[in-house]
């Protein structure tokens, strides 16, 4: 892969949705798909390819051309029967008789599988406004609050000087009560603050008279904010200086922090300062030090967040069309509203001081629960409002990051933690928030019928992205996991389609063509609609189908995804469908050489994934009702012994296969050119060869921290990773689930090698003398062994910081480097990833790593004895693991369920 592509455009999503193989199942039952998962993946949002699958349509003013079917109101596509001498074309789906004009059926829709609508709306002179709120924790250190003005500063001022959008800016910050600046005054040199107790009592008068908003047209409006932080921060603008981004910051081992802090302490010896630190302001509104400090603090999110919702809507003269609320934080919510500490311990009259800055940043389960919903809540209001939110959180204690996620997903936002607020790594994620992602919405008049005004049809407010996918009614949706909402309640045609569908019936009516309107049966079977709360390149949507009982041995099966969304600058409403049809398998065998070995792990993954957040019976996102551990670490287990059952089912379901099929099937493997090749090892009796790698990375999953409750630093850590897993893209869910690791080779004395190999992420690839590079999508290793500690090994490692440098270099978010010697104390975090190989019998050993035939017995020990501290009791490797699953005597079944179920 070319790790140099411009940005998304690497991933195949953008080319419309993903089969898990190039056919359908012959027919219902899972039996008839060797008990493997049939569906998608779906990036909606993905930039158009440069192939031939897309075509743009630019419509003729405000309405869709007739191109909707008058019974299940799908678009027309490339898989439609045309009749051109009657201007009629025949749906696919549910086979309805529709008329259009002569120019649809000769244009692109009939002949791409990718159409992108564009409908444009009412123009406006003035420019389109975005407001945009800092909401800053005053417990933030002086550093902290330093890289944030510098990121905002520059992800801000390259739209500053857009002509066709114009930015406020506005800074909230919060601790026990609320500082609302005045920031539009500070250009004046005054910095003041209005300070509340409650969002209530922020009254009409003080959003109209009080300068809380700065317009930043000019770049010299960035000094209202250098101001304000000063004020609240005592921090003041950087200088200008040139910072190397090829290379991501690494996050340094114990030792060499060690290190760090002895320097600094010297240099404050010697009275030296930062640039950070060098000013500070006597009337900063809260205790901000260069560093975290022991002493915790209290923080009322909940008033604040509803104060920056009433602040970015209030503007009644000249209303911003959407806006955008980046909270910074470090620490849990534990004031007020939303808090998630144990409020009567923390209010009672004997605690003491001591007793009460022991506590004040303990998660409560039970008060975390209700937290969640309470920021759901407040997330939901701000998303109907066109208000996005994004949270970065930075510390090592624990914030309490699902109150915050659920405080995000609503408007389909991030949570995103760190250890600091690292300058280039903050100006990196913002400026993908910012500049990537958009809220789409807008008042706008949509006409019912051509040629009407916009000016008499009634207002109508859209916010965020509508989804529909589209399936055969022999066709059931089982599973959807992705950002967003299902709408159950509303499948009803939508204001931009309207116009399409009224005309189509007066053509109709024009031919004697018989209609009826849209009949709900049809579209409740065949329909599914998802509400997302942005547009985001990245979001994806894993989609899980089984045949039903209506299948009446289809030759073929039509799917079509749609997506609708205003875009950024609030003018063209975007609708963008893509059709694919499969044709159906004749029998097991066909399907399973048709299965795409990506695809199929990461919709059980996702699956997997989902259950240990929600449980088994969850849908739609359904929050817990507790978060102690006891549960917690239950749905976990509950995920494993889910990913055993669906793997003994698949085991055995080949198994009889190859019973049915005789010896043609067992051991025989197709190759892309036709032919086909012996199976290489007694698993591809006992597992589909097609999917070995599949399995493996199920395998590493299974352990990993996504599920497992082994290599997991806290509970918010697991919540960051499962929900970025939840909506990422193919290559970055692959990258998740199972390291990739790279080999420098045996090193030599002033080595300058660029040689990197990729191998088995397992622990047998720890030798002494070799360096390691791994991606596992959020965070990247060099590990260097024993042997290759040395200075003169610093080329090596250059390059290898260089090689993951260019693999992610438009990763979002940006992921943490950790430059690694072994014996460091860190090196388990990297170690834990690796599959425990080295408690595998040796022959086996040496089947699956042929390069230990090079080492020596004494070498080889030593290699099984660095990992001794893996337990194989409770973590097997790969071998052992299968085989316990898929034997004849397992009871995974008995205890899980298949997550294709």
């Amino acid at each position: 892969m070319n790790t140099t592509e411009s940005s998304f455009t690497r991933y195949r999503a953008g080319n419309g949705p993903i089969f898990s193989a190039s056919k359908t199942p012959p027919g219902p039952g899972l039996e008839q798909s060797c008990e493997l998962p049939f569906g998608f993946l779906w990036t909606p949002f993905n930039p158009l390819s440069d192939d031939n699958d897309w075509s743009v349509y630019q419509c003729n003013g405000t309405a869709l051309p007739p191109v909707m079917c008058l019974t299940c109101c799908a678009y027309l596509n490339i898989y439609a029967e045309l009749k051109v001498d009657e201007n009629v074309w025949i749906c696919p789906l549910c086979q309805g008789r529709n008329v259009t004009t002569p120019e649809m059926l000769r244009s692109p829709m009939t002949q791409v599988p990718g159409i992108e609508y564009r409908q444009t709306l009412a123009e406006s002179d003035e420019r389109d406004s975005l407001t945009i709120l800092l909401v800053m924790d005053q417990n933030l250190p002086r550093l902290d609050a330093h890289a944030i003005g510098t990121a905002v500063q520059q992800v801000l001022g390259t739209s500053s000087t857009n002509h066709t959008t114009s930015l406020q800016l506005g800074v909230i910050t919060f601790g026990k009560m609320l500082h609302i600046y005045q920031i539009g005054n500070a250009s004046q040199g005054l910095v003041s603050a209005d300070v509340f107790a409650k969002h209530e009592q922020i009254t009409d008068a003080h959003l109209s008279r009080q300068n809380y908003l700065v317009s930043l047209d000019h770049d010299h409006e960035f000094d209202c904010l250098w101001r304000t932080l000063f004020a609240a921060y005592g921090v003041s603008a950087p200088d200008e200086t040139q910072s190397d981004e090829s290379v991501p910051v690494a996050r340094l081992s114990r030792l060499e922090q060690l290190k760090q802090n002895k320097e600094e302490r010297i240099r404050k010896e010697l009275g030296e300062t930062t640039q950070a630190n060098r000013h500070q302001s006597p009337w900063t509104s809260s205790p901000a030090t260069d560093k975290p400090t022991k002493k915790r603090g209290t923080r009322n999110v909940g008033e604040a967040m509803q104060a920056a919702i009433e602040l970015a809507t209030a503007d009644p003269d000249k209303p911003a069309r959407t806006a955008r609320i980046f909270l910074f934080t470090n620490g849990c919510p534990n004031y007020g509203d939303g808090s998630v500490v144990d409020v009567d311990s923390f209010t009672a009259e004997s605690a003491s001081a001591f007793q009460i800055q022991n506590k004040i940043d303990v998660v409560n389960p039970a008060k975390l629960a209700q937290a969640i919903d309470y920021f759901s809540l407040v997330g939901k209001a701000s998303s109907e409002a066109g208000v996005a939110v994004d949270v970065f959180c930075s510390g090592a204690t624990e914030v309490a990051l699902a109150s915050y996620q659920a405080l995000v997903e609503p408007s389909s936002g991030y949570v995103l933690p760190s250890l600091v607020f690292e300058a280039d790594s903050l100006i990196k994620n913002l400026h993908y928030l910012f500049h990537e992602t958009f809220v789409p919405g807008l008042h706008f008049n949509m006409p019912d019928t051509p040629g009407s005004s916009m000016l008499v049809a009634d207002e109508q407010w859209i916010d965020g992205c509508i989804l529909d996918i589209r399936v055969p009614s022999f066709f059931t949706v089982t599973h959807v996991v992705g950002p967003g909402e299902l709408v159950e309640d509303s499948k009803r045609m939508l204001a931009g389609e309207r116009s399409s569908f009224a005309l189509g019936a007066s053509l109709a009516a024009a031919k004697k063509v018989k209609i009826s309107l849209p009949i709900a049966d049809i579209v409740d079977a065949t329909l599914i609609r998802i509400h997302v709360g942005r547009v985001d390149p990245i979001s994806t949507f894993s989609v899980m189908l089984q045949m039903n009982e209506f299948f009446q041995h289809e030759s073929h099966a039509l799917f079509q995804c749609i997506a609708r969304y205003i875009n950024r600058q609030g003018n063209v409403l975007v609708t963008k469908t893509f059709t694919r049809r499969l044709a159906t398998a004749n029998d097991v065998v066909e399907f399973l050489d048709g299965v795409d070995e990506e695809v199929v792990p990461v919709l059980l993954g996702k699956e997997a994934v989902y259950r240990a957040n929600f449980g088994r019976d969850a849908t739609n996102n359904t929050l817990l009702e507790t978060f102690d551990q006891a549960t917690l670490e239950a749905l976990a287990y509950d995920a494993q012994q889910d990913i055993d059952a669906t793997i003994q089912k698949i085991s055995v379901a080949y198994r009889l296969l190859g019973l049915q099929q005789g010896t043609a099937r067992r051991g025989v493997d197709l190759t892309e050119e036709g032919g086909i090749r012996a199976a290489g090892s007694s698993l591809d009796f006992a597992f589909p060869p097609e999917l070995s790698d599949a399995l493996r990375r199920l395998y590493h999953l299974r352990r990993g921290p996504l599920v497992s409750p082994g290599p997991m630093q806290s509970l918010d850590d697991r919540v960051h990773l499962r929900s970025l897993f939840l909506r990422l893209p193919l290559e970055d869910s692959l990258c998740m689930m199972a390291l990739s690791l790279w080999s420098s080779g045996a090193l030599v004395s002033d080595a300058e090698t660029t040689h990197v190999s990729s191998v088995p992420p397992d622990t047998l690839a720890l030798w002494d003398n070799v360096i390691l590079v791994a991606d596992h999508f959020y965070e990247l290793f060099v590990w260097s062994g024993k042997s290759a500690h040395a200075s003169e090994y610093d080329a090596v490692r250059d390059h290898f910081k260089l090689f993951l440098a260019e693999r992610t270099m438009h990763r979002f978010p940006v992921p943490t480097l950790h430059i690694l010697m072994e014996n460091d104390s860190m090196c388990r975090r990297f170690i834990a990833l690796l599959a425990p190989s080295h408690a595998d019998p040796i022959e086996h050993q040496l089947a699956h790593y042929p390069a230990l035939a090079d080492l020596s017995p004494q070498k080889l020990t030593s290699l099984q004895e660095k990992v001794n501290f893996h337990d194989t009791t409770v973590d097997s490797s790969f071998r052992n693991w299968f085989w316990s699953v898929s034997s004849a005597t397992s009871q995974s079944t008995d205890i899980g369920i298949s997550l294709c179920a």
